[in-house]
């Protein structure tokens, strides 16, 4: 096969290709192919590999990100309409939740665009044509580690450094987003429920002082018990130190029903105050939990593995351990997927070959199910480490390092 080929591959060195038919059928294929009996061009080869996974990099990239962020700014849609909250301040949120994102979003990519990058060189018959020469498959382990390592290095980077000061930013702007939401509150006239659970109703407002008078307030936070509160007046005020709206009233009632236990009649009370207040997360402002103060989002990964270790509390340092090894295991993920994922679009059963070379569903197919089992797996260790059946290290480590032997072992049977 060599012999045959080779005064066809003499003719593409001399650059005399369009005189010869198999290069006007499969000109890219052909060309690579002839690159691969000189030891130098070998590197062209690699980076022609690595221009064909950009392009689906790309479009997995902004698609999958799109998609997250998107189901993200829906939540936000209805407090962004009733709020002085501006388009700005939802962008910014958005890009202070790329990097919790990454974590999970780019094995994710990473594997599509190895995917759809080798099911398109497959069906031109430029993998066949690199066999064809005696070139095995797997000599084109250089471009897919480089582009691995580039995303894991880049997730490793945002996880590692980003992500602590990014989850402060979204904390500190979440609370900020609601405390501009006060005045989708203070409407005068109507009854607002843009908080769950909560019903405001003011006769008067005075939105320069965030001052409301003739106010009613239904709590039915707690479905056993149903608050109302009347006052004749209400100031709002955020404190810093515990980073909650707080409402203070003056002068009202206070009535609460409480549900019937064991076929006793419903119990009602009705407690006369002269100053009373209510306390609120800014996040419940129509965009959801609110985040406060620190945590192991917030953490380090030196603070992370110092609370692992000193902490007294054996279910708070598992999930600090986990939080540790979590922004580790992750970003590697992209480097083990893509060689799985590389290995599983290739090594397959003849039928279902045909299948794969006919139709790209086949491969973005592999992708998903091999990425939601992974995925499985590590959230199911986790569930495990946090019961204490076994430890964050072994319980995250375990799915990567069975990922890695599979794709280790496939990638020896390719041919």
């Amino acid at each position: 096969m060599q012999e045959e080929l080779f005064p066809f591959f003499q003719k593409i060195s001399q650059k005399n290709l369009r005189s010869d038919p198999v290069f006007q059928n499969f000109p890219v294929a052909s060309h690579a192919c002839s690159l691969l009996l000189y030891r130098p061009t070998m590197k062209i080869l690699e980076k022609y590999i690595l221009k064909e996974i950009a392009l689906p990099y790309a479009f997995a990239l902004i698609g999958t990100f799109f998609l997250l962020l998107t189901g993200r700014m829906v939540q936000l849609t209805s407090y962004l309409l009733r709020s002085s909250v501006s388009i700005y301040d939802i962008i910014i949120l958005m890009v202070l939740a790329t990097p919790k994102l990454s974590l999970y979003a780019m094995p994710f990519v990473t594997m599509v665009a190895v995917a759809l990058a080798f099911h398109r060189m497959n069906g031109d018959k430029e993998l066949t044509a690199i066999r064809a020469v005696g070139v095995s498959i797997r000599r084109l382990w250089r471009p897919i580690l480089v582009f691995a390592m580039i995303n894991t290095l880049l997730v490793t980077f945002l996880s590692v450094v980003l992500l602590p000061h990014s989850n402060a930013a979204f904390r500190k702007k979440l609370n900020n987003m609601g405390r501009a939401g006060i005045t989708a509150i203070l409407q005068e006239g109507i009854f607002v429920d843009i908080i769950p659970g909560l019903v405001f109703y003011f006769q008067d407002v005075n939105p320069g002082e965030f001052t409301a008078y003739g106010v009613y307030i239904e709590d039915h936070r707690d479905p056993k018990h149903l608050i109302t509160i009347i006052a004749r007046s209400a100031t709002i005020f955020y404190d810093r130190s515990t980073e909650r709206i707080f409402f203070a009233m003056e002068d009202g009632f206070i009535m609460r029903d409480s549900e019937n236990r064991g076929g006793e009649a419903p119990r009602s009370q009705i407690v006369r105050f002269e100053s009373y207040r209510i306390a609120i997360d800014p996040g419940e402002l129509g965009i959801g939990r609110g985040l406060r103060g620190g945590g192991k989002n917030e953490m380090t990964m030196q603070e992370l593995r110092k609370a692992a270790r000193e902490s007294k509390d054996r279910h708070e340092a598992r999930r600090y351990g986990l939080e540790f090894h979590l922004r580790i295991v992750l970003p590697l993920s992209c480097l083990s997927l893509a060689f799985l994922t590389v290995a599983l679009c290739l090594y397959v059963p003849d039928k279902v070959l045909r299948l794969r070379e006919s139709s790209i569903i086949w491969s973005v197919l592999i992708t998903m199910a091999t990425y939601l089992l992974y995925y499985f797996a590590v959230s199911f260790n986790k569930g495990l480490a946090e019961n204490g059946i076994m430890s964050p290290g072994i319980a995250l480590w375990t799915p990567w390092l069975i990922t890695s032997a599979l794709a280790m072992w496939l990638w020896r049977k390719v041919h």
